[in-house]
Order: C-alpha cells, then structure tokens, then sequence
C-alpha cells in the first residue's frame, strides 16, 4: 500500500477501524433480543426477587438499571406519546428533569433516537455511535496536526476504547459528553489554519451539543484545557512574531465560547439554580482535595487490575473500581512516555506535553486546585470525574510517539526514549509495591504487572523496529492496543436479555 493511497482512503479505513473495535466492544448487545444493561439486578429486588436468584456478572454497575434506564424510559414515553417530559412526577414529590443534565432532556441525538427505538436498544445503539464518533472526532483533530495517518488512527483507537469510557459505558451522560471532547479541538485548529470563523460556529455548536450531553464536570474541565491549548498556539505565534495568527488564535476561542455556552445555557443554569439544594453540598479546596486521583493508583496505567476487579476477585483499593480507573493501554502508556522525547518539537508537542502535565497534576490534586475557584463551577468539582483527561492526553501523545518513531529513525532521542519509559515504569513499580504487604491477592496483582510490563516491552521492540516495515509494524502496534483494551474491557459492562 502507497504512502498515497493510505492519505487519500485513510478517513474511511479510520472509520472501518472504529466500527469494528466498537462493535466488537458491543457485540450481541445491538441484537434485538439483548441490551447494554445490568437487568441480571432485577432479582435483587422486589417483588422479581421471589424468582431463582441470579448472580450478577457485574455488581458495581447499578446506577444504569436505578436511575439512567428508568430515565430513558420516560424520555422515550414521552416523545413517542409527542410531548417534552420536562417534570418527573414519579420521584419523591416531583422533580424537574430540565434542571438535570443528567437526564439529558435536550440532547438531540436521544430526541431523535427516542421516536424510532425502544429505550432498552436505544442505549445500545447510542453508545455504538458515539464511540465510533470519539474515535473519528480524535483522528481528525491529529490529521489536523499533520501527524502520520497511523498514529491519528492510533490515537483515534485509544481514545474509543480507554478505560475510563469503559467502565462508565452505560451511564449514558459520559460517553454524550466526552465523545464530542476532540471535536472542539479539531474545529478549532481548523478555524485557526484556515482562518474561517465558520469552523469556530462549527466547534461551538460541538460545545453546546457536549454540555447538553450531560456530564458537565466534563465541560468544566475540558475548557480548562481548551484555554491552556489555545494559549500555548497564541503565544508560539507571537513569538515568531506572527501578531496576526496570534491574535486569531485568541479571538477564534470567542465564537466557540459563546455558541457553546449558549447552546448549553438550556441546561447550565437550571441545573445551576438546582445544584444549590441539591444532597451534594457545594465544595471547598479542601473538600476537593479528598476526590484526588490517589498517586498509587498510578500503576493502575500499566497493570489496570493490580488492586484486583469487580468481575474476578473483587477490589480492594481506594474508593471503587470504576471511580480509579484511567488506562488507556500498557503498550500505549510506553509508547506516550516514548513521545515526551521522539516527538517533534513543534507547537503541537507542546500543546500535548503541556495538556498531560496540567491533566496529572490536576487530578492527583497539585496545589493548582487553589486556582480552579477563579472560575465558575469549581465549587461542585470531584476530582476523579476528571480521570478522563489521563487518556485524552495519552491518546495525544501515543500519536506523537508513533510520528517520532516513524519519521526519524535511530536518532539519540530515541535511544534516551526507553532508558526513560524503562525508569518510569520501574518508578511506578517501586511506588506501588508497598501497598501489596499482606494482601491476599498480591499473586493476581504481580500477575497483572507482568502482562502490562510485556506489552510495554512488545510496544517498544516494535518501535525499535519500525524502520524496517512500517506500515507493518504500526499496524501491529495498532492491533496491540485495540486487542489489549477490548481483552481487559469488554466483559465489565453486563450485556443481558431482555427477557429479564
């Protein structure tokens, strides 16, 4: 296959691509006769709970069967029946669904879903969706950056399947958000290269559809970063004293900005107003600081189970499972620390570098905590709601890694690269060998070590390799993160039938 060939098909190979890791991620749940939903909880509870008892494949998911189906339940009554249900009379006295993002009453794409599926296949459906859209949405934001066509499919890849979307695929809200997240940014960049602001309506309209996607943590967090990107390509341009690029750099922020929170106003403040009498009480500093991402979850980046897993032999870490979980691939986490040093020192390897450094030290709750209440919404923050940023950014710099080792080959960087990830992972391992003193399930966890510190090695000898059969290699590279993700993934959320 030409270098040609792979540019000009390389969308629709992307496309392909995505579609059969999410298919294969969802399998028989797009059957009739199947859903993406924990029903299997229904014998735990009355009056089903008179019929022969069934295990659960995955307790820790209930939220979707308590609260999300329910829900879509309502929505899609309502639509089908030609009316907006924006008042829930079946919660305690009443409760107003306009003023909870959650229940995403203006979400067009549930709107639209509502009139032609059942509520039971309609989350599976979606889900499908938006997974390939997360994927095409990053491979578009990295072709935007002139990075090789494999490394944006590889990105693309990453940020599909990373951990944090898989252990929250069926609350629905996450995915409606985090799926639009590169489209920003891919608007964006484009608005700024071509210097037309219809591409910043066009990432304005992505905002507002994202805000009204549900999970508005998400959208508190993605600005922070948005801003830092934005930023860091201004300045790069005033430096080379191209004031002209620089100042658009800024004002093609605006648009996005105000479309975007105008789009979204339908459900911020509502749900702005709510939020004051609401169970969860407004947050502090220091309240914040008790939702950080611990640091020796860290090793959970190379070995996902290491504190054990709900489906197996159950947890035993800090707070749950699902609220620790970032991975986004062992051979990928290599291969991102490999980018710090093989990637071009352009402007957008600053931007990446910048946004994994801010994404860390933000959720493992740094001292810039105290500057988040300089903007509005910082008051109801968890900082583990932001775990998302650790896979955005390492989709980011998996890309620059890959373009590194493709386009210059057997260079002292690259040499320096594994010396560097060898000691990061090493450093992990150190960190995270105390917390395994008389655990009863220390042998899982140096199993689950193992498997991550073999990827991470497999990863790097195909770079080492990369000149010699590119497309091959990347290839291979490419087949390693999508089979390890979907190998550790695709048996946490209970796919069930809908006889329950």
């Amino acid at each position: 296959m030409s270098k040609g060939i792979v540019h000009k098909r390389s969308g629709w190979i992307a496309l392909i691509l995505f579609a059969v890791a999410a298919t294969a991620l969802l399998r028989h749940s797009l059957l009739p006769d199947y859903a993406l939903l924990p029903l299997d909880l229904v014998n735990n509870n009355e009056p089903w709970a008179l019929s022969e008892p069934i295990v659960p494949q995955n307790a820790l998911i209930s939220d979707p069967f308590y609260s999300f189906y329910p829900r879509r339940y309502l929505l899609t009554e309502s639509i089908q029946q030609g009316e907006l249900p924006l008042w829930n009379p079946f919660v305690m006295a009443g409760t107003p669904n306009f003023a909870n993002p959650n229940f995403q009453l203006f979400y067009w794409p549930n709107l639209i879903t509502a009139v032609f599926l059942p509520a039971v296949h309609a989350l599976s459906w979606l889900a499908w969706g938006h997974l390939i859209l997360s994927g095409m949405l990053m491979y578009l934001f990295l072709r935007r950056q002139q990075l090789i066509v494999p490394a944006c499919w590889l990105g693309g890849m990453v940020w599909l399947l990373n951990g944090y979307t898989l252990v929250w695929l069926e609350n629905p809200h996450r995915l409606s958000t985090a799926a639009w997240i590169p489209g920003i940014f891919w608007a964006y960049e484009t608005a700024v290269q071509t210097k037309r602001y219809r591409w910043a309506a066009i990432g304005g309209l992505i905002l507002g559809t994202a805000i009204l996607g549900g999970q508005v943590q998400f959208i508190f967090a993605t600005g922070l970063v948005f801003g830092l990107y934005g930023l860091i390509g201004a300045l790069s341009r005033w430096q080379k004293e191209d004031w002209a690029s620089a100042k658009q750099c800024v004002l093609m922020m605006l648009p996005i900005g105000l479309i975007g929170l105008g789009i979204g106003s339908l459900v911020l403040l509502p749900s702005t107003e709510f939020a004051q009498i609401s169970q969860r009480s407004l947050a502090d500093a220091t309240t914040i600081l008790d939702s950080r991402w611990p640091t020796s979850q860290l090793i959970t980046l190379l070995a996902p189970d290491f504190f054990g897993n709900p489906q197996t032999i159950g947890y035993w870490g800090t707070s749950n499972y699902a609220e620790m979980t970032a991975y986004f691939g062992a051979g990928a986490l290599a291969l991102a620390i490999s980018g710090v040093l093989v990637g071009g020192y352009g402007r957008f390897y600053i931007q990446a570098v910048a946004i994994a450094s801010f994404s860390l030290l933000l959720v493992i709750g740094s001292p810039l905590i105290n500057t988040l209440f300089i903007f509005p919404g910082a008051e109801f923050l968890s900082l583990r709601r932001l775990l998302f940023l650790i896979p955005f950014a390492g989709a980011l710099l998996v890309a620059i890694g890959l373009d590194g080792w493709w386009l210059k080959p057997s260079s002292n960087r690259q040499l320096a690269a594994l010396g560097v990830v060898g000691t990061s992972l090493a450093l992990l391992v150190i960190r995270a060998i105390p917390t395994l003193e008389n655990v009863p399930q220390a042998n899982s966890s140096w199993q689950n070590l193992g498997r991550g510190l073999l990827l991470a090695t497999v990863m790097l000898g195909l770079m080492v390799y990369l000149p010699k059969r590119p497309f091959l290699i990347a290839g291979l590279a490419l087949l390693i993160v999508m089979l390890d993700l979907l190998q550790w993934g695709w048996r946490f959320n209970p796919i069930t039938s809908t006889e329950l």
